[in-house]
């Protein structure tokens, strides 16, 4: 193998890795925005998670996997009654078309 082709093969598996924790974490933050009696430490992760899943998105990710993520953040802080604005777009609207 060349150094060309095991740094191209190190990318690959860096890509995977990213989206496979993306997805991981994104579908963790789910599990926990769903529980209704959240620890502090659940919380704490919650949140950590979120962040966590948007990072290996920015990595690997489309828009819509982006918006997802901050949709997803978002939601979080909305589930906690720490509502901001940013992120408000739903995942699935055109970036243009932001609901207030």
């Amino acid at each position: 193998m060349t150094d060309a082709e095991a740094t191209a093969a190190r990318r690959e598996l860096e890509a995977a890795t990213h989206r496979r924790l993306g997805v991981e974490l994104f579908n963790h933050v789910w599990t926990l925005i769903e529980k209704p009696d959240r620890t502090a430490s659940e919380i704490d992760d919650m949140i950590h998670a979120a962040h966590a899943s948007r990072y290996h998105w920015s990595k690997v990710g489309t828009s819509a996997n982006l918006g997802r993520g901050e949709w997803q953040i978002a939601r979080v802080y909305s589930v906690l009654g720490r509502a901001n604005r940013r992120g408000s777009t739903p995942p699935d609207a055109s970036p243009g078309r932001r609901r207030r």
